[in-house]
């Protein structure tokens, strides 16, 4: 069993909260009442994966996978380095 994205973000935030010494429970409380609500509403103003030119998905940190690619918008030389960077010719 691999670890999940929303593990390491509890560990990030609970590490952020040790070296603060801000409590965990006021760390978490934070995010639900001004985190969440603000991504919640960025997200409904400006559907940024409806927008996205390059949509990776990150769920498995391990093994990210295009899901979306339009270079069509592109000047031709970021697109074939793009490209080559999908191919893993860095």
């Amino acid at each position: 069993m691999g670890v999940t994205s929303s593990t390491m973000r509890g560990e990030a935030w609970s590490a952020w909260a040790r070296s603060t010494k801000t409590p965990i429970d006021e760390v978490y409380r934070r995010m639900d009442r001004r985190y969440f609500p603000g991504q919640a509403r960025y997200r409904a103003a400006f559907d940024p994966i409806a927008r996205a030119d390059v949509l990776i998905d990150n769920s498995d940190w391990s093994r990210p996978r295009v899901v979306r690619l339009a270079t069509e918008r592109f000047p031709a030389p970021v697109a074939a380095a793009l490209a080559r960077c999908l191919r893993g010719e860095f």
